[in-house]
């Protein structure tokens, strides 16, 4: 079950595009503990405060890092811009709905940026995860490590995207990871 919780009617039309049953709520105490409610990012506090379990997408029409990050801490499973396109909402509602965390590309970036160089490398178990991989498998995850986006990493090592992108799922398979942070902070901390 999707809800949106905002008076934003531009995000309540865009949201009809994507082919999503959704349920629009005005009052907070038709809310529902296991559904996604999409929101704007200035009704996550007022929300967390009548239920810290809510399973929240917070969006804004103008995403920057400090209040992602900030909205993340207080348990956000999703941020991102409002206008962002049909197909990647539609996917970011998925991501959530399967568990996941769901961040812009541009964001996530930065967040290894910022994560990775915290964590100590420890040669000989990064080396048994980076060994698991084909030689392609490990260029691409250690710039991936190094934040670079998939456009990057297939101007980098010459391949397309759609390649960089089947790397990426075997990756993800073989290193039991499901996403960039998690990879990066595996190839970091371990």
């Amino acid at each position: 079950m999707i809800q949106l919780f905002s008076t934003n009617t531009l995000l309540k039309n865009r949201l009809k595009s994507i082919d999503i049953p959704l349920t629009h709520i005005s009052n907070n105490t038709q809310l529902n503990e296991e559904a996604i409610i999409i929101t704007d990012t200035a009704e996550v506090g007022k929300l967390f405060e009548i239920n810290a379990n809510f399973i929240l997408f917070a969006l804004t029409p103008s995403p920057n890092f400090n209040e992602g990050t900030s909205l993340l801490a207080q348990g956000v499973k999703g941020y991102g811009n409002s206008f962002m396109h049909a197909k990647h909402l539609r996917r970011a509602i998925i991501t959530i709905k399967e568990g996941n965390i769901w961040l812009p590309p541009s964001f996530m970036q930065e967040l290894i940026a910022q994560v990775a160089p915290h964590y100590t490398t420890k040669a000989a178990t990064g080396s048994a995860i980076l060994d698991t991989l084909t030689k392609r498998q490990k260029e691409t995850a250690l710039l991936i490590k190094e934040g670079l986006s998939n456009k990057e990493i297939a101007q980098q090592l010459r391949i397309t995207e759609r390649t960089v992108k089947a790397h990426i799922s075997a990756i993800f398979e073989r290193t039991g990871t499901t996403d960039r942070l998690s990879l990066a902070m595996h190839l970091n901390e371990i």
